[in-house]
């Protein structure tokens, strides 16, 4: 059973990733794992003493919700975490070659289309110029963003060198052509991530002691800060002044609360209150820094902190601290490579990305050890009822409106697709994107219906879409006014 559903979890996540880049990855992971849990009963459920540290940290990120800003947003990654603990379980209980050519199965095709986007210069669907150059940066396009694309391609290239060194060396052709994928993605997070992990890995197969190896390691993570800043953009540049935004907003926040946290997924939210309390306290770092809107920090130690506190962060890299490095180099290295690249992005939560992190985990860690205890089925079936119900609400209802997004509007036009947006609303009633293109397709003939759709952004209010959408929207109300 447990092959079953990691196996799936590998294959299925990035493929759908690539077809459809919204938040669906989330919903079909936490409705895969319902149906394992469901299935996983037959078999006896067990719970290792070892499995402890990251259960504990999953109760920690589910608590948070209590005092959440944003409940309806922190139960979709309450339910992603708790998934990802559960991968992790799974991929401990399987041989590491089972779920490793798992792992390998969706780096094909999506390899493949990146080589094709590459050469045929098409990027997020459309054709772009090539201003005197042959190649062009459009790897990324496979996740519509370089950041996923390099990460990805990061951790499939460490995935491939274990193949190539348990399997058949073959496969260090396929880590070679990550490798140039990774670079045309032209994500330096990425760059830095698989260098540091090289090393790593290298440091792991060459010094005596495990000292000497966490000193490494922390050389490494120290000279790949330098090198990023190295490579940082130019001054002005609208890009690299983001991320130091992101960086003083999510501070600012992380100050007012840095015990329990605001709740997971709830910076979108409550990066706009900081960008004023910044303003009003430091009227000088908010010239300097200018506000810079996310949905996510691009850090996700310094996310998991404004989300969970600093009790949050102290679970977290307890876990990854815990880890056993010294038991395959390759493993350790890819581990490595993404927890730098951590620094500068968020791999740890992101399915089609942190699913190959955790199942490495999960292999690098073992079969579980330590007193094993058979779970009671009445408590079983109580824990697996309220996350069904969970995953239902959060995550079932959710992919089926997204499902309702995507089909073909009938009639074709603006009524067609207002039709089909009430039907996404009535499965995910508070979708701030859902909302923000229902009030753009009615607000010139019915005043009443985007009215509504206003009323219910403000009350559920997430931050980043309706940013975009007054942003989209102001221009027209201006030539209104005029």
């Amino acid at each position: 059973m447990e092959s079953i559903y990691v196996i799936l979890c590998a294959v299925a996540i990035p493929l759908f990733t690539v077809w459809q880049p919204f938040d669906g990855r989330y919903h079909l992971f936490a409705l895969g794992t319902a149906a394992f849990l469901f299935a996983w009963v037959f078999s006896g459920p067990v719970f290792y003493v070892s499995d402890m540290p990251f259960f504990i940290m999953c109760l920690w990120f589910s608590l948070t919700s209590a005092w959440s800003t944003c409940p309806r947003e922190s139960w979709i990654d309450v339910l992603n975490w708790i998934s990802l603990f559960v991968l992790y379980m799974a991929a401990r209980r399987l041989p590491p070659e089972m779920f490793m050519l798992a792992l390998f199965v969706p780096i094909v095709p999506i390899g493949l289309l990146a080589i094709y986007q590459q050469y045929s210069r098409v990027r997020y669907g459309q054709v772009v110029e090539v201003k005197g150059k042959k190649l062009m940066a459009v790897c990324s396009g496979v996740f519509y963003n370089s950041n996923h694309g390099g990460v990805y391609f990061t951790i499939s290239f460490f995935v491939s060198l274990w193949l190539a060194r348990q399997v058949s060396p073959l496969f260090y052709i396929a880590a070679g052509v990550l490798a140039i994928l990774v670079y045309f993605t032209k994500c330096r997070s990425a760059w830095i991530g698989l260098g540091a992990g090289l090393c790593v890995a290298s440091f792991y197969f060459f010094a005596d002691t495990a000292r000497e190896v966490y000193e490494a390691i922390l050389l490494i993570t120290v000279i790949s800060a330098v090198f990023y800043r190295m490579f940082a953009r130019k001054k002005g540049d609208i890009g690299g002044m983001s991320r130091k935004g992101f960086l003083v907003t999510v501070a600012n926040t992380i100050r007012q609360r840095p015990v329990f946290g605001w709740g997971l997924r709830t910076y979108r939210r409550e990066q706009f209150y900081s960008f004023i309390n910044i303003h009003k306290r430091w009227p000088e770092i908010s010239k300097k820094y200018l506000p810079a809107v996310t949905h996510r920090v691009h850090n996700d130690y310094l996310e998991i902190w404004h989300e969970t506190g600093v009790i949050g962060l102290g679970l977290f890299l307890y876990l990854l601290w815990g880890l056993p490095y010294s038991a395959d180099p390759v493993l350790a290295g890819g581990l490595i490579a993404v927890m730098v690249i951590g620094l500068f992005f968020y791999p740890f939560r992101e399915p089609h990305l942190a699913v190959s992190f955790w199942c490495m985990a999960g292999a690098l860690t073992g079969p579980p050890s330590g007193p094993a205890q058979a779970i009671p089925l009445p408590v079983y079936a109580v824990l697996i009822t309220a996350f069904a119900a969970l995953a239902y609400r959060y995550a079932y209802k959710k992919l089926l409106a997204l499902h309702y997004l995507h089909s073909r509007p009938d009639p074709p036009g603006r009524e067609g697709n207002i039709r089909l947006l009430k039907k996404c609303l009535i499965h995910d009633p508070y979708n701030t994107m859902y909302l923000a293109k229902m009030y753009q397709a009615s607000h010139a003939d019915k005043p009443a219906l985007a009215l509504q759709c206003a009323v219910r952004m403000s009350e559920h209010f997430d931050g980043n879409v309706i940013y975009s959408f007054v942003q989209s929207v102001q221009p027209k109300i201006q030539a209104d006014e005029k």
